[in-house]
């Protein structure tokens, strides 16, 4: 069996982003929100999405400033 994994949540657009393309949740439950992902794979999923963003944000800005 699989346990949920959980990690800090961020404002931020790419993060946020990332999160609702592998299927992760918001947790509001607690002190502090939480990225909830089904297990660990999700996760990895989450962050191999959320370079991939970064990556691609950087690259739109870089071509705007030619």
């Amino acid at each position: 069996m699989q346990l949920q994994v959980r990690i800090k949540a961020s404002e931020k657009p790419e993060d946020i982003m990332a999160l609702k393309l592998v299927g992760g949740k918001l947790n509001l439950d607690g002190p502090k929100p939480k990225y909830t992902f089904e297990n660990e794979a999700h996760r990895v999923e989450y962050d191999r999405m959320r370079r991939k963003i970064r990556e691609e944000m950087k690259n739109d800005f870089s071509c705007g400033n030619s």
